[in-house]
């Protein structure tokens, strides 16, 4: 079974399952709107309320992303979100027009000034 909170790594891994033949059911989980938590129903199957997770046969797998760690930034009021990933990857989402984070606007002449305002404050954040 696989076990989700609405972000895009689940595809990745539905796709490997249907590669590999496996049978499996998608539990979908939706976090809060405003803080992006993941609900509690989640937390009981991973403490942390990490997702995506596999569970199988009683265990639970928890993977890391395919980009490996990242740090990201919200802007509630505009409704962005900004991620920078370790592999140097990073991702702009207008949350309003894309409220499943598919359509990545990094390095959208049209999103410039959001994209330099956030990852200015990421790295007011970081450092």
């Amino acid at each position: 079974m696989l076990e989700a909170a609405a972000i895009p790594q689940p595809q990745a891994d539905l796709w490997l399952l249907e590669e590999l033949g496996v049978e499996y059911s998608v539990v979908r989980y939706e976090r809060d709107p405003v803080t992006n938590l993941a609900p509690a129903s989640l937390e009981a199957v991973h403490p942390l309320g990490k997702s995506p997770v596999i569970r199988d046969q009683g265990s639970v797998i928890a993977h890391p992303y395919v980009n490996g760690d990242f740090y990201g930034v919200r802007d509630v009021a505009a409704n962005f979100a900004y991620v920078e990933y370790e592999s140097d990857e990073k991702k702009l989402y207008d949350l309003d027009a894309d409220p499943y984070e598919l359509e990545n606007k990094a390095g959208d002449a049209g999103h410039a000034a959001t994209e330099s305002r956030l990852a200015a404050r990421l790295d007011q954040l970081l450092h």
